[in-house]
């Protein structure tokens, strides 16, 4: 019974770090293999292909989809707080001046510091190298000093990661499939009605049917899931959004309630598609809306990305963006 905790543990503290939703404890079988080959072969990165849950796999392979582009964003998201980085090709911290002087004020704030590394302490527990740690060693900055990096790295709670994927050209118009990973490592003060969103440009259209996504709570013993299909909101060739209501806790499969909670994460993703345009580039972005006032949002799509209202009833992640041809 120890072993058997432990496992979960470990299980459930990792996806919070490298998204790892599928069941990381299964043999892979000969099938899953030849999926994670295909998967190689068609472009995908280790890292996304560690992160998709065994349905998307599936689904990947079996629709032969190529790997497009990704972005991954990082940063520190508390209720008070909200400072965002991306790392450059070469690992170079790439953070702008208005994020910078987020981050001094954060760690100015005592409070605020002690908080975080309470909900970070389980870092130190695993038995893997930490998310923390691989930046650590990896990364440099230009732009900020050795002390302010590892004090930057060391709070990191929040990664996120954008991709797309080519689907299809069929009768003159192209299908893509975006897919969203987030993950918090933090247990916020204020757990009401969270929206995750996802916005493109060029007008394409969602395949509402193919919409899925998947909330996961966790906690130091164990992790629960909530899934469902299609979302809450679609403005027309622009965009969506689904609700995520912030659980204090959850029943395990021993029928046990789980409060101790370390961390929130999940994916999301869906099919758009539009006519053929040879050689256009458009955009897609995504954002993780965390609602501190309760108050029904709506949202704004457009050029300037995810835009939700009342503004001041939510806390926003850092912004995912990529490009991609179609």
């Amino acid at each position: 019974m120890k072993l058997r905790k432990l496992l979960s543990f470990v299980c459930c503290l990792i996806f919070i770090f490298t998204f790892a939703v599928s069941n990381v404890y299964a043999a892979a079988s000969t099938d899953e293999k030849v999926i994670d080959n295909y998967l190689t072969e068609a472009g995908f990165p280790d890292d996304i292909i560690k992160m998709m849950p065994a349905d998307l796999k599936k689904s990947v392979f079996e629709r032969k989809e190529i790997y497009e582009n990704s972005n991954t964003t990082y940063g520190i998201l508390t209720d008070e707080y909200a400072v965002e980085y991306t790392l450059d090709k070469n690992n170079n911290i790439v953070i702008d001046n208005e994020n910078i002087e987020e981050l001094n004020k954060f760690l100015s704030d005592e409070s605020a510091v002690k908080r975080v590394e309470s909900d970070n302490l389980k870092a130190a527990e695993l038995p893997v190298l930490s998310l923390r740690e691989e930046l650590l060693k990896k990364t440099h900055s230009d732009v900020l000093s050795e002390e302010t990096r590892k004090r930057l790295i060391l709070r990191t709670n929040w990664k996120a990661t954008l991709g797309v994927n080519h689907v299809k050209v069929e009768d003159g118009r192209v299908t893509k499939r975006f897919v969203y990973w987030w993950a918090w490592s933090h247990n916020p003060v204020y757990k009401l009605v969270d929206q995750v969103a996802v916005s493109w440009s060029d007008s394409f259209t969602l395949h509402m049917e193919s919409v899925h996504w998947t909330y996961i709570i966790s906690s130091y013993e164990d992790s629960g899931t909530v899934s469902g299909t299609g979302c809450d909101t679609y403005h027309e060739d622009k965009g969506m959004a689904q609700s995520i209501d912030i659980l204090y806790g959850f029943f395990n499969e021993n029928g046990a309630y789980i409060d101790r909670i370390v961390g929130h994460g999940g994916v999301v993703y869906g099919d758009i598609e539009r006519d053929i345009k040879d050689d256009s580039i458009s955009s897609i972005s995504a954002r993780y809306f965390h609602q501190i006032i309760k108050w029904d949002p709506t949202f704004t799509f457009g050029d300037d990305g995810i835009q939700i209202h009342p503004e001041v009833c939510y806390d926003k992640s850092p912004d995912s963006g990529v490009d991609f041809y179609y």
